[in-house]
């Protein structure tokens, strides 16, 4: 009989929900057994008692079950291990139980207590499956913040989608722009998606059909899934899925800007198993899309950064061209010069077709126009003068007169000056924009006009532009009217020299006046110089204005002065420019009395055009290095094929040019004859092409090279009616240079390099004091020839016009290129020298003497110069391997 004082182990543990309590005899069979044991088992109320406990265990044999029993009876410290119990239905639970032996009353019992623990499994195993998904975002995540390429992304959310999912067909696609979305652009597929459509799939356009898929997709912008097609019949569309064979369908939204710019696919077909993604593994996609937007989202912000930085670039390097003709023509004054440049910057412009420059009479109230591009000769002639009031005030005084930009995107609708309107019409303009030109406080100057052929309202890049242009023309004028007005001043000065010279240096400078660690003068130039209004710098602390790297320096310099240590210092430092650019300036300083107290009287000077001059001469050491190089290579030459071989080099290293070949005229063939040329030519043209001869009736160059013995360079051969189309298919060439070879005086040869087809064009190098050669006719009158003969430096005599540097040529304005004798950049007649065996080049690469002249013999007036008829001179020179052209 039970002791009620000290109940059994079976009464304690009889109506535990959780823990199951077994008790066996020796021979396995079970004596009693709790009811949580019962239900783990599967079993009724007493039904397991009688039974043989090891017929319970799950995946045993009858041996291994003889094992398990026997290993627990024979261990009196007690055995805990995880065992799996075979429910009546067939459902194995796994088990963690401990079980001791006991010697009672009744003989030798095993105690067994045990947990199910099927549930802490399962928590194991989800887990072990978020901590999975977790890894994988994790590392999708990083791989998709590393991409540099929106190709590159793509491929990243492919791979980290299908670890996060195991499914073969994956594809990203971009939503094409409408209201609504219509249609899906693949842009990337796994090799498994390819395979099964193979190359149609190649930019394939997925329709954005009605269905309640599409629109929790695409309306809603969240996850959309369709497990089985089959049986889900509503959420696809029915021609899709007969279409595409679609059993489950995954789309995951990519949002950009507020839209869904993108989306993620998984697709599983027909005859694969359906797609079952769990809870974790459907957050773990969308995480994923979500980084993969924020990375695309980057990529496309970066392309856009990229593309206005290039734009800005270009319209830096515009200014920088500007500023650098503004800079050349400075000490002439020449506006028109000014104004040139600036309308050939114009003209390159790919979004202005025409272009009109006026200055405002004020006087007279009318505007006068100064320069202009792309208009025809009527049109030019129609608007000499535009009042700013009544009907003929058209566009560009209509910005003039209201001082603000006009925007007219159809000329037809413009409300005054028909005959204008009709005008421009007829010549296929039909929108147009005017910009008054503003000086820096505020008057209007005149008004910049720029028309095009297209409708509608400008780009907000193409009016950017128009307006940029608008000011480099009001500072054109504005500089005009102020040289205008300080040459007036300037003649009515009676002054000295020396004052003459102050006022010069000083409208130059920046003038400055330091007390108290602030300005008190600030003179216009200094405070254009920093970005400030004039008159603003008064006031203004000095630590605002200098670098604060440089501000420790600075400061030490102000107290050497004040303090007296030094009367004057010149030291150069940067300072800021108010929208934080940071200027070299140099600056002399002296210590003055202002207003009985000590301060800092001193003139800043902008270094950056002395910077840029150390650069450009940086670039003619760099040059003299190439011409160096040039001339040991000629030396070292053994026969003229080295030699021209070693000028092909030395050329190709100065220009940049990639082709160069050399001509003999002929006189018995009457024809130009390629006779050397440099390894990339062959591998444009065939051997055969480079020798085919071309006659020099036919040779375009014939005036300039033979007889003018000129040296030219061509921007572009196609712009040139020289250049006749039949010669140009037989002969593509694209840019030119070209440099007569001269024996005894008489051209008989010619030295070329260039590019051809859609080859780059070639613009010649210009040095820092160097204006672009002025072009040249390639035919025409030939120049007569005036008596040359060969002298020292001193001598006597005249050199024939076509021989003077930057004489003898006019412009050619065609497409806005120019075709140039070529002598101011150093390109000039090439003479060769015949000693023993040894040949020498000499002129193209050697510096010319310090006046400016070449030495050319003489002929007698009129007399043609006979064409060489072989000799040494014009013998034929072996080609190295390789092809050139003719």
């Amino acid at each position: 009989m039970a002791d009620p004082n000290h109940p059994s182990i079976e009464e304690i543990y009889a109506e535990s929900p959780s823990i199951n309590l077994v008790v066996m005899d020796e021979d396995g069979t079970i004596v009693s057994a709790n009811r949580c044991f019962h239900r783990t088992a599967g079993l009724a109320k007493g039904e397991a008692l009688g039974r043989w406990f090891p017929d319970l265990l799950h995946g045993l044999e009858e041996v291994e079950r003889r094992e398990w029993l026997d290993r627990r009876l024979g261990n009196p410290q007690g055995l805990t291990a995880e065992d799996a119990w075979t429910r009546m239905d067939g459902v194995a639970v796994p088990v963690r139980q401990t079980c001791i032996p006991v010697d009672t009353a009744a003989g030798r019992r095993l105690y067994c207590w045990g947990r199910d623990i099927s549930e802490e499994r399962l928590i194991s195993a989800r887990a072990t499956e978020t901590s999975f998904q977790n890894r994988t975002l994790a590392e999708g995540i990083l791989a998709l913040s590393l991409c540099h390429s929106q190709e590159e992304l793509m491929q990243v959310l492919l791979g980290r989608a299908g670890a996060i999912l195991e499914c073969p067909h994956w594809t990203v696609g971009k939503v094409l722009p409408g209201d609504p979305p219509r249609e899906v652009e693949l842009l990337a597929f796994t090799p498994a998606l390819h395979a099964r459509f193979l190359d149609a799939i190649q930019g394939m356009h997925l329709p954005i059909l009605d269905s309640p898929f599409s629109k929790v997709l695409y309306h809603d912008k969240q996850l959309s899934f369709v497990r089985d097609s089959q049986v889900e019949t509503q959420h696809l569309n029915p021609q899709f899925v007969e279409t595409f064979g679609v059993r489950s369908f995954l789309g995951v939204p990519l949002l950009g800007e507020g839209r869904v710019a993108g989306v993620l696919f998984a697709v599983a077909f027909v005859n694969e198993p359906a797609l079952d993604p769990s809870d974790a593994q459907f957050a773990s996609l969308q995480n994923l899309a979500r980084v993969a937007s924020l990375a695309w989202n980057r990529l496309v912000a970066q392309k856009q950064l990229e593309a206005q930085v290039a734009h800005a670039e270009q319209l830096n390097l515009q200014l920088l061209d500007f500023q650098a003709a503004a800079t050349e023509v400075a000490q002439d004054q020449d506006f028109d010069r000014l104004l040139s440049v600036l309308m050939g910057m114009v003209s390159g412009a790919a979004h202005i077709d025409a272009c009109e420059i006026y200055r405002l009479d004020a006087k007279d109230g009318v505007l006068r126009r100064l320069a202009h591009t792309g208009l025809n000769p009527e049109l030019v002639a129609l608007f000499e003068e535009i009042p700013l009031e009544g009907e003929g005030r058209a566009l560009s005084g209509e910005a003039a007169a209201r001082g603000e930009t006009v925007v007219v995107s159809d000329i037809q609708a413009f409300p005054r000056a028909e005959e204008a309107k009709r005008r421009f019409l007829e010549a296929g303009f039909h929108s147009s924009v005017s910009v008054p030109l503003k000086s820096h406080r505020g008057v209007v100057l005149g008004a910049f006009t720029a028309t095009r052929h297209a409708l509608g309202e400008p780009s907000p890049h193409a009016r950017a532009q128009m307006e940029f242009f608008a000011s480099l023309a009001a500072m054109a004028l504005e500089r005009a009217d102020l040289d205008a007005r300080l040459q007036e001043e300037l003649a009515q000065r009676t002054q000295s020299e020396a004052l003459y010279r102050t006022l010069v240096e000083e409208s130059l400078q920046g003038v400055y006046l330091i007390q108290d660690g602030v300005f008190r003068y600030t003179s216009p130039a200094l405070e254009a110089l920093i970005g400030y209004a004039p008159g603003s710098g008064v006031g203004l602390p000095v630590a605002e204005v200098i670098h604060p790297e440089d501000m420790p320096f600075v400061a030490e310099n102000l107290r050497r002065r004040l303090e007296g240590e030094v009367a004057s210092i010149r030291s150069t430092f940067r300072v800021l420019h108010r929208d934080g650019t940071a200027v070299p300036v140099e600056v002399q300083g002296s210590k003055v009395a202002f207003e009985g107290r000590p301060a800092i009287l001193g003139v800043f000077q902008d270094l950056r055009p002395r910077l840029a001059a150390q650069e450009a001469l940086q670039r003619s050491v760099e040059q003299a290095r190439l011409l160096s190089e040039a001339a040991q290579a000629f030396s070292l030459a053994q026969n003229e094929g080295e030699l021209l071989q070693a000028l092909f080099q030395g050329a190709r290293n100065l220009t940049g040019l990639p082709h160069w070949w050399h001509n003999r005229f002929d006189a018995e063939t009457r024809s130009s004859l390629t006779t050397a040329w440099s390894p990339e030519l062959l591998e444009r043209f065939s051997e055969v092409q480079i020798r085919a001869p071309i006659p020099l009736d036919e040779y375009p160059m014939r005036e300039a090279l033979h007889l003018n013995r000129a040296s030219i360079w061509i921007a572009d051969c196609r712009d040139l009616p020289e250049f006749p189309s039949a010669y140009l298919q037989r002969v593509p060439h694209r840019s030119l240079v070209a440099v007569p070879l001269v024996q005894g005086g008489e051209a008989i040869g010619a030295l070329f390099g260039g590019t051809f087809g859609e080859e780059p064009t070639f613009e010649p190098f210009r040095g820092a004091d160097q204006r672009p050669a002025q072009p040249v006719h390639l035919r025409g009158p030939r120049p007569q020839p005036a008596p040359c003969p060969r002298r020292s430096r001193g001598a006597g005599g005249r050199v024939p016009p076509a021989l003077r540097p930057g004489r003898g040529s006019h412009p050619d304005r065609r497409a806005g290129r120019h075709l140039g004798t070529g002598e101011r950049r150093g390109l000039r007649p090439l003479r060769l020298h015949a000693g023993g065996d040894r040949w020498k080049a000499r002129g193209l690469l050697e510096p010319r003497d310090p006046a400016g002249r070449q030495a050319h013999p003489g002929r007698a007036p009129g007399a043609h110069p006979p064409w060489p008829g072989g000799g040494a001179a014009a013998a034929s020179i072996s080609p190295p391997t390789g092809r050139t052209v003719p």
